[in-house]
């Protein structure tokens, strides 16, 4: 028996917009803490630029790299909670291909928190930035503004999102 079927017979019906919550959530919070390590790593980056010690992009690609041991963890836990909880149907596609939009919703998120501070000259208008980008993301990811009534232009949204793919694909 599907989940579709289940849900139907028991009266119940998927909430998307709560996932949509729930991932957007977890996400900006994965954004939001990183962002401090990163300031802290920006000194460490300066003074071992200054010393010659290795250049920059060398830096930038061990920082990038870092962060997908913790981005894969936490997904699979995640996943392994959620996916048990909601009911949905345990086959193996189905759960790695909500895994895979797991972790890599969790990572693009994190990295732009890494961005963020990348792009900003002080800690303090990180949080001014990041919420716009936040509005913007939230706003074109399908639920503010349904695909039938949005016009033509703002369907690169759905190509550039991974975050509406995970909702899509697994939970309508």
């Amino acid at each position: 028996m599907t989940l579709k079927t289940r849900m139907a017979r028991e009266g119940r019906r998927p909430n998307v917009i709560t996932y949509h919550i729930l991932i957007k959530g977890l996400c900006n919070k994965n954004s939001s803490a990183v962002q401090p390590l990163i300031v802290v790593q920006r000194t460490v980056l300066y003074r071992e630029r200054a010393a010659a010690m290795y250049s920059a992009i060398r830096y930038a690609l061990a920082q990038v790299a870092n962060e997908i041991p913790y981005g894969a963890m936490q997904a699979l836990l995640y996943v392994v909670i959620i996916y048990a909880m909601i009911g949905f149907e345990w086959t193996v596609a189905k759960f790695f291909w909500y895994l895979f939009f797991t972790f890599f919703s969790f990572l693009y998120f994190t990295y732009f928190g890494m961005m963020m501070i990348a792009m900003s000259p002080d800690q303090s208008i990180v949080p001014i930035m990041s919420s716009s980008f936040y509005t913007l993301w939230n706003l074109l990811s399908g639920f503010v503004i349904p695909k039938p009534v949005s016009h033509y232009y703002f369907l690169f949204r759905l190509t550039a999102n991974l975050f509406q793919a995970d909702i899509l694909l697994f939970h309508v």
